[in-house]
């Protein structure tokens, strides 16, 4: 249990880098029992993962996009028809009235804002967001003994 400390709930393995000459000839390395062709497939499957998860993360967005551009007519078009038949008349001004003759409710104006504000929300996590690269690499980076025990410290009543 040399490479592996138990606190709390979190286990934290050690990968050890081992020499060996002899074995292999030209002093190449060993990663926690691994030969450098078998860590360089695994480092390729988290790339490969990375990379599927990326182009899930863009069709989801391209997916968001075609709904805005389909829905927002889609009920901008209901709006207009209700709230002309409800009114009887082309609108004068908007404003949330319901007796004054010839006023509209602004409903479909603050829901197609607060739908745009998600939308570009989404696009700017999606294309500048800590999703893939090297913000991403820093957040899912393992966790290291030292960063438990100073979040433990800060934790315990002083």
């Amino acid at each position: 249990m040399s490479g592996r400390h138990r606190r709390g709930t979190f286990t934290v393995a050690r990968k050890e880098v081992i020499t060996v000459s002899t074995e292999f000839g030209q002093g190449e390395s060993v990663v926690a029992g691994r030969t450098p062709e078998s860590a360089e497939l695994e480092r390729e499957g988290r790339l490969r993962k990375q990379a599927v998860e990326r182009i899930y993360q863009l069709r989801r967005f391209k997916l968001h996009v075609v709904v805005f551009a389909l829905g927002l007519p889609i009920l901008g078009a209901i709006w207009v028809l209700t709230e002309y038949f409800e009114e009887h008349t082309w609108p004068d001004r908007f404003a949330s009235a319901p007796d004054v003759a010839g006023t509209w409710d602004p409903w479909f104006f603050f829901v197609a804002g607060i739908w745009a504000i998600i939308l570009a929300v989404h696009g700017l996590k999606t294309y500048f967001g800590p999703g893939v690269g090297p913000v991403g690499r820093y957040i899912r980076r393992p966790v290291t003994d030292a960063e438990i025990n100073r979040a433990m410290s800060r934790m315990r009543p002083r």
